[in-house]
């Protein structure tokens, strides 16, 4: 068998042999050296044991930190939350307030009397008739009639209400 080995070998360009030659060296140091090297890059279950305890730690540890954090956003909604309902609330007791305010002063008839009193002295002489006395004369300025009409105000308000209360329950 190795007799032919020297023709098979004689019938390649020095190219080729070369080449061959290259393949064949690669591979037997591939072969003797390989199992080694695979041995020295492969963990044991010994060390991928203690890289999975010290991950699994890790995920706890995160774990607890996330569920820290949902409990500070949940924590801070509900004051957020609570906050703008107690807003809503004082905001819903003025319009209140002021709806019966309205209300009551609606339609109502304010009569503004004038105290003021204009008075004029006059002197009447003696020669047309008279014995040359002072006359005075007073005359009152005329009552200022006000009517209020707070239908417009009062249904504003009410429509503000009716707003502020849809939000209220789009809230909770």
């Amino acid at each position: 068998m190795f007799e032919y080995i020297s023709q098979i070998l004689k019938s390649f360009t020095q190219g080729q042999r070369i080449l061959a030659l290259l393949i064949l060296v690669v591979s037997i140091v591939t072969i003797t050296l390989g199992p080694s090297l695979i041995n020295s890059n492969t963990s044991t279950c010994d060390e991928l044991t203690i890289r999975l305890k010290s991950q699994e730690q890790q995920i706890v540890e995160l774990n607890q930190r996330v569920n820290e954090l949902n409990t500070q956003v949940l924590t801070g909604q509900k004051e957020c939350t609570d906050n703008l309902i107690s807003k809503q609330k004082e905001i819903m007791d003025i319009v209140n307030g002021m709806i019966k305010d309205a209300e009551r002063s609606n339609k109502q008839t304010i009569i503004k009397n004038n105290e003021t009193h204009e008075t004029t002295m006059k002197r009447v002489d003696e020669g047309n008739g008279s014995n040359g006395e002072v006359v005075e004369m007073q005359v009152e300025k005329p009552k200022v009639i006000i009517v209020k009409d707070n239908t417009d105000m009062v249904k504003k308000l009410k429509t503000m209400k009716s707003k502020i209360q849809n939000n209220f329950k789009e809230n909770k």
